[in-house]
């Protein structure tokens, strides 16, 4: 139906419409363009001293697949060769003493590596226990540099043992990846490694791999089986935290979880209303009342109720980045009344395919309270290879933050991603989300901070008693 026709016959019903879903809101950001970009992280953010400034990588992403035996292993990704491959990443298997120190240098206090579950136990039953002690060194690294380690257990990438069980599909599987935490943790205890996060993104797996197909399995338009894979990761996650809160009282185990408002872009489209209402539950709100009740409702397709999720996470991660409009076309637009969410607004700065939307995080802080546990900002960066735009996207999205942290919201942390340029799934080398440029062309892979990067990266190294650096 041609939207202009929608409002006349649906008018009266757009006032009700609004009380289910809400515009996005903008906030006047006049008052960034009479300061610079330094005056302003000293004097417009305001965040407790023990707030924490972290980043994040994934081990196939900085490590790519090869192994400590100079070796290739096979994983979920690299199975599907029609995908772009990472190769040897950021031969980060072998610099990651480099990179760490180099972390120390940005100012960074927590680091969030993930373990490659498919290195360390390529073959069911069989763990290669140099590998573990890879993952054991990058721990013992950050811990000697002042830097607290916090693993996560999954990544995306899988073994393809798992995948040709059924992986997360199948409810009996779930035991395999409860062993692979229980022997990951044996050996991370032992060197004081007490933050954990089971899963990277569950929804965006389960939601890109089995109705989008944009991830491993490449499976299209199952949302009931995306449904159970997102119970099945969850139920597992809270056995995990169990296991791991049983044996070490210091434990702090949370989850991370991408957060992402949707927007009709016409609103007095009915229609844009209801894909925004029907598909933000399913992003949003479920893994939200999981955690904070136990009940996980896929939309009445898939049911449960663990009772014990409440208690299994000591924080909720949150990843964002921007908001997603919808947007149907009217009939005279190529291709007529066909809905999709590329919808932009006009005073929205566009990168790449995203737009800037720092408001949207303050919107997921609020959201993601009603949990009731402590927030972290796990991810939260910009793809920006000229490297006009970071020091704006960076300022704008820690106001967000500072601005929730001083209306009473409980935020620990902020960890950008990532601190270098890294493989990017589908996106591959050619997009640059680091605060820090890397040379893959002379296959150094050396570090460099950016220009748009070092205001933050300044304020970072004030906080941990650091001078400024001048300049790149």
């Amino acid at each position: 139906m041609n939207s202009k026709w929608s409002l006349l016959i649906f008018a009266p019903l757009v006032l009700t419409a609004n009380f289910l879903c809400a515009i996005e809101d903008y906030w006047n950001w006049n008052f960034m363009k009479s300061v610079s970009c330094q005056t302003f992280f000293d004097t417009a953010i305001h965040l407790p001293k023990n707030f924490i400034f972290g980043t994040a990588t994934s081990a196939y992403q900085m490590e790519g697949n090869k192994t400590v035996h100079s070796t290739f292993i096979e994983n979920s990704w690299t199975l599907e060769k029609f995908r772009p491959q990472a190769g040897i990443g950021n031969d980060h298997l072998n610099r990651f003493k480099k990179d760490i120190e180099f972390l120390q240098q940005l100012g960074i206090q927590m680091y969030r590596f993930s373990v490659d579950w498919s290195k360390i136990e390529p073959e069911e039953g069989k763990f290669d226990d140099q590998m573990m002690m890879h993952y054991v060194a990058i721990a013992q690294e950050c811990i000697k540099r002042g830097i607290t380690p916090m693993v996560c257990l999954f990544h995306f990438v899988l073994p393809p043992w798992f995948m040709h069980k059924g992986g997360f599909e199948q409810v009996e599987n779930m035991r395999y990846f409860v062993r692979f935490a229980q022997f990951v943790f044996e050996h991370m205890v032992k060197e004081n490694v007490h933050w954990w996060m089971t899963y990277n993104e569950p929804i965006v797996y389960a939601f890109e791999g089995f109705f989008r197909g944009n991830l491993p399995p490449s499976k299209k338009n199952k949302l009931i089986v995306a449904g159970n894979v997102l119970k099945n990761m969850y139920n597992t996650h809270v056995e995990i935290a169990k296991f791991i809160k049983s044996r070490d009282a210091q434990a702090q185990l949370g989850i991370c979880h991408l957060m992402q408002p949707l927007h009709p872009f016409h609103e007095y489209n009915l229609l844009e209303w209801a894909i925004c209402k029907y598909f933000g539950r399913l992003t949003n709100d479920v893994t939200l009342e999981f955690f904070a009740t136990g009940n996980f409702n896929w939309n009445y397709l898939v049911r449960g109720f663990n009772p014990d999720a409440p208690a299994s996470i000591d924080y909720m991660g949150i990843n964002y980045y921007s908001h997603t409009i919808i947007k149907q076309n009217s009939l005279f637009e190529y291709p007529p009344l066909i809905i999709h969410d590329q919808g932009r607004r006009p005073q929205e700065t566009m990168i790449g395919k995203t737009a800037m939307y720092p408001e949207g995080l303050y919107w997921a802080i609020e959201k993601a309270a009603q949990v009731g546990k402590p927030i972290f900002i796990t991810e939260n960066g910009v793809d920006d290879p000229v490297g006009d735009l970071r020091d704006e996207f960076i300022k704008k999205h820690l106001y967000a933050v500072s601005k929730a942290v001083n209306n009473g919201f409980d935020v620990r942390g902020y960890f950008y991603w990532s601190f270098v340029d890294s493989f990017n799934w589908n996106g591959g080398f050619d997009e640059k989300f680091g605060l820090c440029a890397v040379d893959y062309e002379n296959k150094t892979f050396a570090c460099t901070v950016r220009k748009g990067s070092l205001p933050f990266v300044n304020f970072m190294r004030k906080r941990v008693g650091l001078q400024a650096i001048a300049s790149v």
